[in-house]
């Protein structure tokens, strides 16, 4: 079914862009194969949720979200998202790459997409067996951990061409051999039918989405209000809580320590 799962991973490699080093995290949905990119500083929980921000709100919520076992994906953070949304978290056995293997595949055919649309790269001299080999050498790095694969633009420009790509180039590509028989991921959506959820309160998504503080964001409310890092917080209505605990969430779009979610 449409959005019946979803698989998410990060590259193994960094990305070197004109303004540092980058991640590129990934999210496909099985059945139609479309996939979305972020490109990202490092691949940490909130960067995840903001990738999963994007296709909630373009693609709708997910029935099961499949992820490696790291860190960033198997967190408090990403667990209450997924939660919340009533969203089935699925984690792969440790170091079992291959219980996801269609966003493995993805970012495969990212790579390869990569080195071939990208300019400054090895050469487009496909008569030359070398320099095909030597292409796909280098797209091969992008897969490999710990590896370098630099790209002489910023990451505002890669995230444009990242989404480029998955929107006009791989979402109109025919899939053959991987259960769309020769279909491509427009047309399997195009042709779906069938009612699909959808966030209907973007606020509220993103408030869910922010970050909490430490402890998992419980917070007992005190007399004085809510303490977080050495700061009080208080407003009338928290009167009504004093001796509970509550769930805090920091205000992602204040930029500031002004306010938080109770």
């Amino acid at each position: 079914r449409l959005n019946q799962r979803w698989e998410l991973d990060s590259t193994p490699a960094d990305v070197m862009l004109t303004d540092g080093r980058h991640s590129i995290i990934g999210v496909l949905d099985v059945y139609s194969r479309r996939g979305k990119l972020l490109v990202t500083k490092t691949s940490k929980a909130t960067a995840i949720a903001a990738l999963v921000r994007r296709a909630l709100f373009d693609w709708g919520v997910p029935e099961v979200a499949k992820t490696d076992n790291g860190s960033d994906y198997k967190g408090h953070h990403i667990k209450r998202v997924f939660s919340s949304l009533d969203i089935e978290h699925s984690l792969c056995p440790p170091f079992q790459p291959w219980h996801k293997p269609h966003i493995e595949r993805f970012f495969r055919t990212f790579s390869h997409d990569l080195v071939e649309l990208l300019d400054g790269f090895i050469g487009h001299n496909v008569a030359e067996r070398q320099a095909i080999r030597n292409r796909q050498s280098f797209a091969d790095r992008l897969l490999q951990r710990n590896a370098v694969f630099e790209i002489n633009r910023s990451s505002a420009e890669f995230q444009e061409f990242c989404d480029r790509w998955c929107e006009d180039i791989y979402q109109h590509r025919a899939h053959e051999g991987e259960g769309l028989n020769g279909k491509t991921p427009f047309e399997m959506i195009a042709a779906w039918r069938e009612p699909v959820r959808q966030i209907e309160d973007e606020r509220a998504l993103d408030i869910l989405l922010a970050e909490a503080p430490d402890n998992h964001g419980r917070r007992i409310v005190r007399k004085k209000g809510i303490q977080i890092d050495g700061a009080w917080f208080i407003a009338p209505e928290l009167e009504a809580y004093v001796g509970e605990q509550v769930l805090v969430l920091f205000d992602a779009f204040e930029q500031d320590l002004g306010r938080i979610y109770v």
